[in-house]
């Protein structure tokens, strides 16, 4: 059976303080490194004219429709995601 992971457990949220400095909401890690701007803009798939990440060869997550508001990704792509990212690295670094 396939897992999911909701979307927004992906990236990574600062924290909020109030107008007095204090912290209101924590902040909260992600599954992966990046903020919520950048992961829609860069890591999730919206056209079949631009699959791949920026810069790369590795596929974009698509987004499977839970409801109007949740959305979420199979755990297999996130980790091939990962792993192509990783490789990518890997391939800059040994050049």
């Amino acid at each position: 059976m396939r897992k999911i992971t909701r979307i927004h457990q992906l990236y990574c949220v600062p924290e909020k303080k109030d107008e007095n400095g204090r912290i209101t909401k924590p902040a909260r890690e992600g599954l992966l490194p990046f903020g919520r701007s950048y992961t829609y803009a860069n890591l999730i798939h919206h056209s079949d004219d631009d699959p791949y990440v920026p810069g790369t060869k590795v596929r974009r997550l698509k987004l499977l429709h839970l409801s109007a508001t949740a959305k979420a990704v199979f755990d297999d792509e996130v980790d091939e995601l990962v792993e192509g990212l990783r490789q990518h690295r890997d391939q800059q670094l040994a050049t």
